[in-house]
């Protein structure tokens, strides 16, 4: 992380009121201080363009809640070293619908 940052990652909710998580981003990105911390939305419904909305705002990645421990823990760690997880694999798409199943976080799929 580049010194003198006030902090090494920033996770937002989308929901949140008066101001929305997009907009809570695009004031960070805004701040000479902190406009490099690498950012990890939070959202209880991912809409159809969320993933083009959060790339076009430099979001880092997304998760849709709740998620997984492992998965939020993966996603921070994937974003920590740099690494973006694939767009539209980190939204939670894996959580409540996999039955319940504990499967790996869609973006480590065996080949």
């Amino acid at each position: 992380m580049k010194a003198g940052a006030p902090f090494d990652l920033a996770v937002l909710d989308y929901h949140m009121p008066k101001m929305n998580g997009l907009d809570l981003a695009a004031a960070i990105r805004n701040d000479n201080l902190v406009h490099d911390v690498p950012i990890l939305m939070l959202t209880s419904i991912m809409e159809p363009n969320d993933d083009a909305r959060f790339r076009a705002a430099r979001i880092d990645g997304h998760l849709t809640k709740p998620a997984r421990a492992t998965l939020l823990l993966d996603t921070i760690v994937s974003i920590l070293h740099g690494e973006r997880p694939p767009a539209g694999r980190t939204d939670g798409t894996s959580e409540p619908r996999d039955g319940g199943l504990d499967l790996p976080p869609p973006w480590k799929e065996s080949a």
